[in-house]
């Protein structure tokens, strides 16, 4: 499940949910002045967290991240604590 995870991360795509996890998405607000560079620094910490399934944006809305996740491994606060530590203003607007 793991490799599939890091296939569908690297693709774009949502990897499957197995019945025996649960899926939770937040809106992360990251700012519109967040440079390329470290806006793909925070949405790489958030695939690579663990519980993390991946992180979804369009250019229309680039200080806007959706992040899927599961509940039962990560919190959303421990998530945005997460992106504060890399350095990046962000809040939770949605959850």
């Amino acid at each position: 499940m793991i490799s599939a995870v890091i296939q569908y991360q690297r693709f774009g795509k949502r990897p499957p949910v197995e019945p025996n996890q649960h899926k939770a998405n937040v809106v992360v607000y990251v700012g519109k002045t967040l440079t390329d560079q470290k806006r793909e620094h925070a949405e790489r910490f958030i695939r690579e967290h663990a519980g993390v399934y991946g992180t979804r944006s369009n250019k229309r809305t680039r200080h806007l991240l959706l992040v899927d996740y599961d509940p039962n491994v990560v919190s959303a606060t421990e998530l945005l604590h997460g992106i504060h530590r890399q350095g990046v203003d962000a809040r939770l607007i949605g959850l």
